[in-house]
C-alpha cells in the first residue's frame, strides 16, 4: 500500500471519528436531559466511545498498512506497561493502607493494655487505701527515738 493510499484512509478515519464523536456527545447529552444518566455516567459514555473511536481509529490504521502493525504492537506494548505500572500503584495502595489499619489496631492493643493496666493500679492503691485507713497512723509508719514521746503529748 502506498503513502497516498494510507493518507487518503486516514483522513477518511478522521472524518468518521468525529462525526462518530458528535453522535456519542448527543446520545450522553440525550440521556443527561432525560434524566437517564447523572453527570459522572455523561463523562463515563463519552470516555467509553472516545476510547471505542480511538480503538477503532488505531484498528483502521493497523489495516492500512505494515508501518500501522509498528505502531500497533508499540501501543500493546505501552499498554501492557501501563497496566504493570497501574496494578504496582494498586499493590502500593492496598498495602499502604493495610499497613495504616495496621498500625491503628497495634495502637489500640496498647491503648487497652494500659487502660487496663492502670485500672489495675488504681484498684491496687484503692485498696491498699482502704487497709491503711483500718490501721491506727502509729501502726503504719517506722516509729523514729522519741515518736513515743510526741504522740503522748498529743502531737501527731
Amino acid at each position: 500500500m502506498s503513502f497516498h493510499e494510507i493518507s487518503i484512509a486516514v483522513r477518511a478515519e478522521n472524518r468518521a471519528s468525529a462525526t462518530f464523536r458528535g453522535l456519542a456527545l448527543d446520545i450522553a447529552n440525550l440521556g443527561a436531559y432525560f434524566g437517564v444518566l447523572s453527570n459522572e455516567q455523561v463523562k463515563a459514555v463519552s470516555v467509553m466511545f472516545t476510547v471505542i473511536r480511538v480503538v477503532n481509529s488505531l484498528s483502521a490504521v493497523a489495516k492500512t498498512g505494515a508501518a500501522a502493525n509498528l505502531i500497533h504492537a508499540a501501543s500493546s506494548k505501552a499498554a501492557a506497561v501501563a497496566t504493570w505500572i497501574l496494578n504496582a500503584s494498586l499493590a502500593a495502595k492496598i498495602t499502604l493502607l493495610t499497613l495504616g489499619a495496621g498500625a491503628v489496631v497495634v495502637a489500640a492493643a496498647a491503648m487497652a493494655a494500659l487502660a487496663m493496666q492502670t485500672r489495675g493500679a488504681a484498684s491496687a492503691m484503692r485498696e491498699y487505701n482502704a487497709a491503711a485507713s483500718e490501721m491506727p497512723t502509729y501502726a503504719r509508719s517506722i516509729r523514729r527515738a522519741g515518736e513515743e514521746d510526741l504522740r503522748r503529748r498529743g502531737i501527731e
